[in-house]
Formats: structure tokens, C-alpha cells, sequence
């Protein structure tokens, strides 16, 4: 009887790698855009805290990056 510890992991191809650390940005701008969404319901509406700020800007780095790696794997300028 074969058990699931004895069944072989799939072979990390760099395809496969890049998968994953796309599904885990991806997962991470949505927790930053949901963080966001709640500061903004928080906030009043004429101003915006410093936090929200801060998490939009986060937000912008997280996806920048993910725009530019994803456009430097495919070779595109």
C-alpha cells in the first residue's frame, strides 16, 4: 500500500517556480487591497490617513514589481 509521503513531488521546473511566486503575489495584493479597502471605509470622507497612504503605495511597489519581472521573464521592453 502506497502512501501519500511515498508518491515523488512534481520537479521544481523554473515554470512551475514562477507559478508559484506568482499565485503568492498575487494572494499578497489581495490581503493589501482588502487591508486598504478597510482603512478607507475607516477614513472620513474628506481626508485619508497617512496609513492609507502608505498601503496604496505598497500596493503600487508590490505590483510594479510584479509587472516588471513578469515583463523581464517574457523578454519584453
Amino acid at each position: 500500500m502506497k502512501t501519500s509521503d511515498s508518491t515523488p513531488a512534481p520537479a521544481e521546473t523554473p515554470a512551475n517556480q514562477q507559478e508559484q511566486r506568482a499565485a503568492k503575489e498575487s494572494a499578497d495584493l489581495l490581503k493589501l487591497a482588502t487591508e486598504l479597502k478597510a482603512a478607507v471605509a475607516k477614513s472620513s470622507k474628506d481626508t485619508l490617513s497617512l496609513a492609507v497612504i502608505r498601503k496604496a503605495d505598497e500596493i503600487e511597489r508590490v505590483a510594479r514589481g510584479m509587472k516588471d519581472r513578469y515583463r523581464a521573464d517574457a523578454g519584453v521592453n
